[in-house]
């Protein structure tokens, strides 16, 4: 019997959480494509899977170089958060597409690539406070 290591270098905790992200250039930060709508699933000190129904954006699509400059894109993440939004950059290392009765098309493997402490106290608090938000008063 064969075995699958697990690549992940950390574990990942399980979510529901609305977010928009865009998708843009390295080299042309400022070209980046209008914000579209996802979900995070789960979410890691290194990474995230993202649910969503576009992987395609204008000329930008999230895994595949871009004709023109051979650069692969990168995505900008926003989580909603009391206040003032938290934002984080990532490269996506896979992505699948979900069976035809799922609410999303698309499941995005992201490796998170701006991801400091600071920032991971945030998304905590936001988690946290969907979390809540979401749980029933009793």
């Amino acid at each position: 019997m064969r075995f699958i290591r697990e690549r992940r270098q950390s574990r990942r905790e399980g979510l529901d959480l609305p977010v928009q992200f865009r998708i843009y250039l390295p080299s042309c930060p400022d070209t980046a494509s209008s914000f579209l709508p996802g979900r995070i699933n789960d979410l890691s000190q290194h990474g995230l899977a993202l649910l969503t129904n576009a992987i395609q954006s204008d000329r930008f699509h999230v895994f595949h170089p871009t004709p023109t400059t051979s650069e692969q894109c990168l995505l900008e993440i926003r989580i909603p958060n009391r206040g003032e939004d938290l934002s984080l950059h990532g490269k996506v290392v896979w992505y699948d597409r979900n069976a035809e009765e799922a609410p999303f098309m698309f499941r995005v493997g992201i490796q998170i690539l701006d991801h400091t402490k600071d920032l991971r106290r945030q998304i905590e608090a936001s988690i946290k406070e969907h979390e809540s938000a979401a749980d029933p008063p009793m």
